[in-house]
């Protein structure tokens, strides 16, 4: 898949991309690899280790999901623009929504009806995944509820529903689902103010690119509410 991403690339030069875009796009693609590939190492070491934090999880997602949409938003400015400024603020953009993208799954996985997700409600519980939730809920629980968070994720037996119950009570008492929420909004609303920070062009095609960018951030927010 790699070699394919590449190849295809490489192919703008025969659309009249100038070498130099065309060589920054390479390095942009490579770096973004290069990053991915760090995130997902870290998220398999979390899946080990009992002292992550919330700051710890936020720069691993910023390093998956987030780095491969900035990746996008800035090869895609680089094709349609000069200005650093522009080519940077569509980068941050990708980053948010990226971020914002992951803080969405971590709250569907959890509190999404099975009607809403189409698969077990609380499913991240019972896979005993490591998302924003527990990590928030682990920074914030009192001695009983954080000893209660490690013993069910720790255990190798299967998670039963009786425990699913205790870890969403302990979720009720951090507030972590409004928690969870106001950060999913906050990415959003980073990604809305470098969108609007982008100078407006009168085309019609970069007039439906803003459009398909703000549709995105609602789409993603709408977890929130």
């Amino acid at each position: 898949m790699f070699s394919l991403a590449r190849l295809s690339l490489w192919s703008a030069l025969e659309k009249g991309v100038e070498g130099d875009i065309a060589a920054k796009l390479g390095a942009l693609l490579d770096f973004a690899c290069l990053v991915v590939s760090e995130g997902q190492y870290l998220d398999i070491s979390f899946e080990e280790r009992q002292d992550i934090s919330v700051a710890m999880y936020v720069d691993m997602i910023g390093r998956k999901t987030a780095a491969l949409m900035a990746c996008a938003a800035e090869m895609g400015a680089c094709l349609g623009t000069r200005d650093g400024k522009t080519i940077e603020r569509l980068s941050s953009f990708g980053k948010a929504i990226g971020i914002a993208f992951q803080v969405r799954d971590d709250l569907l996985g959890i509190w999404a009806t099975t009607a809403e997700l189409g698969k077990t409600a609380a499913g991240d519980v019972y896979r005993r995944k490591k998302s924003l939730p527990v990590l928030h809920a682990l920074e914030q629980a009192n001695a009983h509820d954080q000893q209660t968070l490690h013993t069910i994720y720790q255990q190798e037996e299967s998670v039963t529903k009786e425990q699913v119950e205790q870890v969403l009570a302990v979720f009720e008492r951090t507030h972590t689902q409004a928690y969870c929420r106001d950060f999913l909004i906050q990415q959003c609303q980073l990604a809305y103010s470098a969108l609007a920070n982008v100078p407006r062009q009168s085309s019609p095609v970069s007039t439906r690119a803003r459009n398909d960018m703000e549709t995105l951030v609602r789409f993603v927010e709408e977890a929130a509410h």
